[in-house]
């Protein structure tokens, strides 16, 4: 018995099976396709690569000033307890030249803070409440006792701590010289909203900033 009734519908069951298998071969060949997976991974590591260049690059960036700090302290403290007058008004501001001077333009000293107080002995400097360098009650930003002012930590109204002045010191002083900085991230705040897509609730660098801060201690020469 001849399977198909007429010569039409045999050539329509025909062209019906050859559309079947062309589909059947399409899908097989689109399951197959992997030409857009490179960019899919990619889309995916981008982010994360991005991520750890920045920080990479942070980082270096930030370890070279805070050598340059710590190498311009010691400079300094050398220059400090000769007791010289240097080229500026005072040792103060000699002392400040140079440590600009040795930081190679990347600390913006106009943003910059050293402290220079003087201790009775090694062991206490840079124990108890901080003097500062302001003489006016008027110019206190904290409390103003004997004609000094100082960093009122206890909130008694009496300075609590074993300094007894401040500035670079006189002959055989002990002197803790104190640099504090805020290193600017040149990315901003980009790096830590890219953390954070990772880490929601991280706290990293809140105002796009890393504090750089050196403390070196000193006994001034006799002159």
């Amino acid at each position: 018995m001849n399977p198909c009734d007429s010569h039409t519908s045999c050539h329509n069951s025909a062209m019906l099976q050859n559309a079947f298998f062309h589909a059947i071969k399409i899908k097989s060949q689109l399951w197959r396709e992997e030409s857009g997976s490179n960019v899919v991974e990619f889309a995916l590591v981008l982010p994360v690569f991005s991520v750890m260049l920045l920080g990479l690059i942070e980082l270096a960036m930030f370890m070279f000033a805070s050598s340059l700090v710590e190498g311009s302290m010691r400079e300094a403290t050398r220059f400090g307890i000769t007791g010289q007058l240097g080229t500026a008004p005072s040792r103060a501001e000699s002392i400040l030249n140079v440590v600009e001077d040795h930081t190679a333009g990347m600390i913006d000293m106009s943003k910059a803070s050293i402290d220079m107080v003087v201790y009775p002995s090694f062991g206490e400097a840079g124990q108890g409440e901080k003097l500062t360098d302001e003489t006016t009650a008027a110019a206190c930003n904290d409390t103003f006792v004997d004609g000094q002012c100082f960093v009122d930590s206890n909130g008694n109204g009496v300075y609590d701590g074993s300094a007894t002045d401040v500035g670079p010191g006189q002959s055989n002083e002990i002197v803790l010289y104190t640099f504090d900085y805020d290193w600017p991230l040149i990315t901003g705040s980009a790096v830590e909203n890219l953390l954070k897509i990772f880490k929601s609730d991280a706290q990293f660098f809140s105002d796009g900033t890393i504090p750089i801060s050196v403390s070196v201690a000193v006994r001034n020469e006799p002159f």
